[in-house]
Order: C-alpha cells, then sequence, then structure tokens
C-alpha cells in the first residue's frame, strides 16, 4: 500500500510515523518549503501523550525530554480578568501536560519517519480516483519549467489513499466535502515565546485568564521561558501586519490586561511571534469518501481555548495508521473504522472548546459569575 499525505505539519508527520511501524509506504507533500523555521510551542495533553506513547515508546520519551513538564507540587491558576485566582490546582504525574516548541516537534516525528519520503514547496491541486487507486495533482516549486528556470510545475502521483492532513484551509477538504470555506469567529489569536524569571508563581505554574472579551494563557516551556497565548475580540484581517505594533496595540489600556498579562507581552520574542484570526466549522457527520479521508484539523478545526488541535491530530494518526494495517485491501472499509472510533469524540471537543472559548472571555456579567462560580466548586483551591 501507498498512502500520499498532504500536509507535513504534525499531524501528517505523526501519521507518517506511524505509518512507517506499520510497514506502509507514505509521501507527504508540504506547501511550505521547510518546517526547519515554524515558530512558537505548543502544549500535549495527556490524550495526545498517550497517543504518541502508541504510536512509538521512544518518541515518546524524546518529546518528555526536549519538552517541559511542572515539577512536582507546582500549582497551576485560573485568574480572572483581573489577575484574581478563581481557582488553582496541582497535577499528579500522569496528568501533566509538556509543553515544547513547534519545531523541535517537527523535528522530532521527522526523526521517526525516515522512510517516508518529503517533498517541500508542493501544493495539492486536485485528485482523481480511478477503480482502487488515487491520481493526485500538484504543483512544484523545486522543479524547471522548459525555459529552464525555477517556476511552478504540474505534476501528477498515484497512490492507493490520500489524506489530507492539509489544516484549516484544506484544499483535499474542499473538493471531497465541498462544504466551503471555515467561517470567522470574530477573534485573533496572538501566540508567543518570552523569557521571564519564574519568580512569580503563575508563571512558574502556568495559568488561564478568563477576561472581558479577551482571555490569556500561559505556560512554563523551561526554566525563566514561557508559552503565551492571548485571544481577543477583533474582525478577520483588522490587525496590523508589523509585529512591534501588533505588541504596542496589545499593551494599549484599553484591553485592561493585568500587570502580570502585560509583562508577558511586553517580553514577548517577536519572531516567535504567531497571529492568527480564528475560524470556526461545524462537525462533519462524515470525512471520508472511497480512498480519500482527513485528519487533524483538515476533519475537525479546533480553536485553540482547551488546546486540543494538536493533540486530536495525535489521535487521529494514531488510529487511521492501525486501521489501515489492518485492512491493507480495502481502504474504504478501513476509513469507515477510523471515522467511527473518531467522529464523535473529536467533533465533542470541537463543541467543548467552543464553549470554553464563549465562556471564557464573555463580557456578558451573569455568564462570568456562573462561569466563575461553577469553576471554584470543580476545582479545590
Amino acid at each position: 500500500m501507498k498512502a500520499v499525505i498532504i500536509g507535513g505539519g504534525i499531524g501528517g508527520l505523526a501519521l507518517a510515523a506511524t505509518l512507517e511501524r506499520n510497514n506502509i509506504e507514505c509521501v507527504v507533500h508540504e506547501r511550505r518549503a521547510d518546517l526547519v523555521s515554524v515558530g512558537s510551542a505548543l502544549v500535549l495533553h495527556p490524550n495526545g501523550l498517550a497517543a504518541v506513547k502508541r504510536i512509538d515508546s521512544r518518541l515518546h520519551a524524546e518529546i518528555a525530554a526536549a519538552g517541559y513538564s511542572l515539577p512536582d507540587g507546582t500549582p497551576t491558576f485560573i485568574l480572572d480578568g483581573d489577575g484574581q485566582v478563581i481557582s488553582r490546582r496541582v497535577l499528579p504525574p500522569p496528568l501533566r501536560p509538556v509543553t515544547i516548541r513547534r519545531a523541535e516537534l517537527h523535528r522530532l516525528l521527522r526523526s521517526h519517519s525516515t522512510t517516508a519520503t518529503m517533498v517541500y514547496g508542493s501544493t495539492f491541486l486536485r485528485y482523481e480516483t480511478d477503480r482502487n487507486r488515487v491520481r493526485v495533482h500538484l504543483t512544484r516549486d523545486d522543479l524547471r519549467g522548459r525555459s529552464g528556470d525555477f517556476e511552478p510545475v504540474t505534476e501528477t502521483m498515484t497512490g492507493d489513499v490520500l489524506i489530507g492532513a492539509d489544516g484549516l484551509h484544506s484544499r483535499v477538504r474542499r473538493q471531497l466535502l465541498n462544504d466551503g470555506d471555515a467561517r470567522p469567529m470574530g477573534l485573533t489569536s496572538i501566540k508567543c515565546i518570552a523569557k521571564m524569571r519564574h519568580d512569580d508563581p503563575y508563571l512558574r505554574g502556568g495559568f488561564i485568564l478568563f477576561g472581558r472579551n479577551q482571555q490569556a494563557f500561559c505556560a512554563p516551556l523551561g526554566p525563566d521561558v514561557v508559552y503565551w497565548d492571548v485571544t481577543i475580540r477583533a474582525g478577520a484581517g483588522t490587525w496590523p501586519h508589523e509585529l512591534e505594533q501588533i505588541q504596542r496595540e496589545l499593551l494599549k489600556p484599553q484591553w485592561g490586561w493585568p500587570a502580570l498579562v502585560q509583562n508577558m507581552i511586553a517580553a514577548a520574542d517577536l519572531t516567535e511571534m504567531i497571529v492568527t484570526d480564528l475560524r470556526d466549522r461545524k462537525g462533519a457527520r462524515r470525512w471520508s469518501r472511497g480512498a480519500v479521508t482527513l485528519l487533524g484539523d483538515a476533519a475537525h478545526p479546533m480553536s485553540p481555548f482547551l488546546g486540543q488541535g494538536t493533540n486530536q491530530a495525535l489521535l487521529d494518526a494514531d488510529v487511521l495508521a492501525k486501521m489501515l494495517s489492518s485492512h491493507r485491501d480495502d481502504p474504504a472499509e478501513a476509513f469507515r473504522h477510523y471515522e467511527m472510533a473518531r467522529r464523535d469524540s473529536a467533533n465533542q471537543a470541537m463543541r467543548d472548546s467552543r464553549r470554553v472559548g464563549f465562556e471564557g472571555q464573555t463580557g456578558n456579567p451573569f455568564v462570568r459569575w456562573k462561569r466563575n462560580r461553577s469553576l471554584r466548586r470543580a476545582v479545590t483551591p
């Protein structure tokens, strides 16, 4: 069996590593020229870490060594918009997440998919199915045209299955489901990394801050380094493109950040800053047809409020590779079992994340009061 994977991000690379362990050939096509320069960080939660351990226990150990997990007895915090503690808790070892730089996770996944062919600068155009084969049409930026100059050139390759792991704006999904573009949420996310001493217990253990029309998240990434993400209400395309100007805008008094968040934003390493206008979709009833399926955000795009995007993609990769290994002669059956195993839980994670995002930064005082009361009851201070 030969699998063609569109998208060389975390989901695509995790699937390639898992297919390799199941002796399934694969080719990964990535639109970007490389993944070395991918910035910022992410959080692997227990469900994603469990999927990694099932994929490869050695990879799991390498991720744990390269990332950062809270020391014993270190509490994490939930804060209100004024920076006051709503709740705190100390996580037992099985529930502690691992924070890791995105580029480092890419590197580790790539090191565990050594037999997979990686093609960078390759953009998916369309696919065609013919009996039990899939023909995939792409453009390659690194091929010479007839003039002898480097220019986009179309090429066609064939495989037994096609997996779209090409993210929120998936071109594979557009052809497969024809369900339009993701809808703007009216929110903008700014992620970054900052060097800050962990003298403050909130920085040492990390926190989530639920404000008024804004939300902030912080997780320690290593000694005196933190990864942070702030989400604010803003229309798509309304924020400036110049990173220093974005930083200045975030520090304006109108946002009402407590001093803790202001200091975090001021310490940002702008080379690591990523700005994203958030978009959303309804959960799909199906994301496979014949020998074509979707994975990760291409199938079930996650808003960032539960930090589940990467983790759900890892779960997809684990299940999908096992199903393809069990049904090598019938990809459609493999994809049917994959959907049955993953669809409901992934769509529920989408709904939960959307709800947390709404409740976390609502401007409604009554909703905020109910949210804070619920959090105080759910987590013992």
